[in-house]
């Protein structure tokens, strides 16, 4: 049975379990907050935005269009959604982006959007297997759906706590793991593509170490 949830002063529908087949239109809120399975319905024009989901909420076969916000936020898709600003693309691509706001070192590890962490180089050196959110990150004119080029952000290391700015080497400087230090590791996707120019780059393009009190954007990637 379709259940029309229209208009109201809020959220359209909030569940923990399985929500499915339901019209959810024209809310002053999200159209369905939800930490169980949604499935199947049809979430239009709700002004504070389709969906919000726990990070482990799975979601298929819904329709978000023409909703205010973002199509969805949070949540895994499982297949078949149909978002008109991306966001809820079927395939196993983690979401990603270079932040808006600005962080110094010391506080780069919670300059994150909920349900997104501070990302290591490793964990988004091939963006092949990633989907940049557009939404949340920062862009610019030619980015399109992806990331945008020439622009720094910190960027974790995989490595021991350490920030000397003039030693350690690429990779090794981090902000005392972003608590203290003088130096922490910065890398942004190149803008020159002349082969004499990235011969001996990271994947994910430009690299370099920036002082911790300055204040930069911060890579972040879906948990």
């Amino acid at each position: 049975m379709v259940r029309h949830l229209h208009r109201n002063a809020g959220n359209g529908i909030e569940c923990g379990g399985v929500l499915a087949e339901n019209q959810v239109a024209g809310n002053a809120g999200f159209g369905i907050v939800s930490s169980g399975v949604v499935t199947g319905n049809a979430v239009l024009s709700n002004q504070g935005g389709g969906a919000s989901l726990n990070a482990r909420a799975g979601f298929a076969d819904n329709q978000f269009l023409l909703n205010g916000g973002s199509s969805v936020q949070g949540g895994t898709t499982t297949g078949g959604n149909v978002c008109d600003d991306g966001r809820c693309r079927d395939g196993k691509g983690r979401r990603f982006y270079l932040s808006r706001n600005t962080a110094n070192g010391v506080q780069a590890l919670t300059a994150c959007a909920s349900g997104f962490h501070m990302a290591s180089l490793f964990e988004i050196h091939d963006p092949t297997l990633l989907l940049y959110d557009t939404a949340l990150g920062t862009g610019r004119a030619d980015s399109g759906s992806g990331p945008p080029t020439g622009f720094f952000g910190w960027v974790r290391t995989g490595f021991d706590a350490g920030g000397a700015f003039t030693g350690g080497g690429q990779g090794q400087n981090n902000c005392e793991a972003w608590t203290s230090g003088a130096g922490g590791q910065i890398a942004g996707f190149a803008a020159d593509w002349s082969p004499s120019a990235s011969a001996s780059r990271f994947p994910a393009g430009d690299v370099g170490i920036g002082l911790c009190l300055t204040a930069r954007p911060v890579w972040c990637i879906q948990d």
